[in-house]
């Protein structure tokens, strides 16, 4: 798997191969990225506005500043937005952390006239252009993200529409800018291999739209003929509906190089939840890819992202920066004053012109990289790499147990493993698998004698401590191997409960941890690769605002 992800492999156009991606010289690769979301769309949670704010698009927001600064202060706050937010020093973050690819989510506003007729806006492309080639330096692909179509695709605040409809595929006007747009995204990149694809539509159709279904199979055809009529060999990522969480719209294959794309958010990280499109990609022969996902606790990160990546399906990670949250690479803190700002877009009194474009200046010079918090713990749970706690429950896929009766949660169920809840927590159900934030990681995973599992951690290094964390169900005896090589031997007594040091590990750019019972019955809550323990995830759904 390290290979697959390795930046190295970022060369050349990425093509289809059956069910794999492959670069220039036909090496498989799986993208693992970030996506820069707020920077060319923003969005009221991404500036801890909260939930059901009616500044949450990007034409209200522009209200919103006028409506607090006046419009000569507005007419500047946008460019100096998009200079703070996405830097080169972002782009060099990305790459030094390990990614190997960038998606970039545009609003068609930045790059085409909201006028009649067909007008593209140059600084808007070149925007895009000097982004593309801080990736190209650093070996990051680049997949463009249309998030928000002319008259919007999805009929909610995170395509800036209107009227919370998807007038894409209802206004003649907005389907022919959006077929003419790509068609000029094709024409300028077809030549670019750093970039990895054209995303199409992100998240098409929430569910209350979704009898608008037969106009978006029309557009997805005419779409890529429009895109291939200019540019035969760049990946085209198609996305399913309801915020790309359901097949439907897959009845037909729509090119030869094309990637299914899918969404994961407050889903239980389990084989389940990949089998539809697991089963999709088999159809069609398709490679797939996680294209978003996050805003959940680390621990859901390091059982489901490594998951994902072991089912061959790539992954990338939302967002890599937001406001006063740690559930990013980083945050922009909230500066002084904030909450002012947060209570007037709820009805609240108006801070006044010089004290709101003081705050506002400030909030710019937050959101530069130099100026932001890191989340080091997020990017190594996210790459499940040292220092990690890894869940006794996020094994290997394809390990194996020797328990017949399916578990009664429905949680990897096929593995054959017996899965326990812990004494004294309850699991917080939703449908289709959903489940609340926390809730999932009160499973432990259950080992008899003769049964065995595995896990496994990137970029080990030297002298890195391995802790497990246990409990006896009987007097066991556990045998722990690394890369297949004897580690160490555990003992537990019955009813005994352990957090303890089982031995350094030797330095790996990919370590396979393996635990046998050899005797008795245990209850497994977590490795540990370093010294973590489970405060370290602690807050980490909080929204931060002096």
């Amino acid at each position: 798997m390290f290979e697959k992800l390795s930046p190295s492999r970022v060369d050349g156009f990425l093509q289809v191969d059956g069910r794999r991606l492959v670069n220039g010289r036909g090496e498989e690769f799986l993208p693992l990225g970030v996506a820069f979301g707020n920077w060319l769309l923003c969005e009221g949670n991404m500036w801890a506005f909260g939930e059901g704010n009616y500044y949450d698009r990007p034409w209200r927001f522009e209200t919103l500043i006028r409506e607090l600064c006046g419009k000569r202060y507005a007419e500047s706050f946008w460019d100096r937005f998009r200079e703070s937010f996405i830097s080169q020093a972002d782009v060099d973050a990305v790459a030094s952390l390990g990614f190997n690819s960038v998606r970039i989510p545009i609003n068609w506003r930045i790059l085409l006239e909201e006028e009649p007729g067909i007008r593209f806006i140059e600084a808007g492309f070149a925007l895009l252009d000097r982004c593309i080639d801080w990736c190209e330096a650093r070996n990051l692909y680049v997949f463009l993200d249309l998030h928000g179509a002319p008259g919007g695709q999805t009929g909610t605040h995170i395509d800036d529409s209107v009227h919370n409809s998807p007038r894409l595929f209802i206004d003649g006007d907005a389907y022919e800018k959006t077929l003419a747009l790509w068609r000029e995204i094709a024409r300028r990149y077809k030549d670019r291999w750093i970039v990895g694809g054209y995303d199409l539509l992100n998240e098409p159709l929430s569910r209350e739209h979704r009898r608008y279904m037969p106009q978006l199979i029309a557009f997805y055809q005419d779409c890529v003929a429009a895109i291939r009529e200019i540019d035969k060999r760049h990946l085209i990522i198609i996305e399913g509906t309801d915020g790309a969480s359901l097949p439907d719209v897959f009845v037909k294959k729509f090119d030869d190089n094309s990637v299914i794309s899918f969404h994961l958010y407050r889903k239980m990280p389990c084989e389940e939840v990949f089998a539809p499109w697991l089963a999709l990609s088999e159809r069609y022969n398709l490679p797939l890819w996680l294209g978003e996902t996050g805003r959940s606790r680390p621990e859901w990160f390091t059982a489901a992202y490594a998951m994902a990546l072991q089912l061959g399906i790539g992954v990338n990670f939302w967002p890599w920066k937001r406001t006063a949250w740690r559930v990013g690479a980083c945050s922009n803190p909230a500066p002084e004053g904030w909450e002012e700002i947060v209570a007037y877009t709820k009805g609240g009194p108006h801070p006044g012109y010089e004290k709101s474009q003081a705050i506002l200046d400030a909030f710019l010079e937050n959101m530069r990289y130099e100026n932001c918090e890191l989340h080091p713990e997020v990017v190594d749970a996210v790459l499940r790499r040292p220092p990690v706690r890894v869940p006794g429950i996020a094994f290997d896929v394809g390990c194996r147990g020797t328990y017949n009766k399916a578990n009664d949660f429905g949680f990897r169920a096929e593995s054959g493993y017996q899965i326990a809840l812990r004494p004294g927590r309850t699991l917080e159900w939703l449908p289709h698998m959903d489940i609340c934030e926390v809730a999932w990681d009160a499973l432990d995973l259950v080992l008899d004698a003769g049964e065995g599992v595995s896990y496994t951690v990137l970029g080990v290094p030297a002298g890195c401590p391995l802790f497990i964390e246990a409990e006896g169900q009987e007097d066991t005896r556990i045998r722990i191997d690394q890369n297949g090589v004897p580690f160490s031997d555990l003992t537990l007594w019955g009813g005994e409960g352990i957090r303890r040091e089982v031995g350094l590990l030797s330095p790996s750019p990919e370590t396979q941890i393996t635990l046998t019972v050899t005797q008795g019955s245990f209850k497994l809550r977590a490795l540990s690769f370093g010294d973590v323990t489970e405060s370290r995830y602690d807050g980490f759904l909080e929204i931060r605002i002096p």
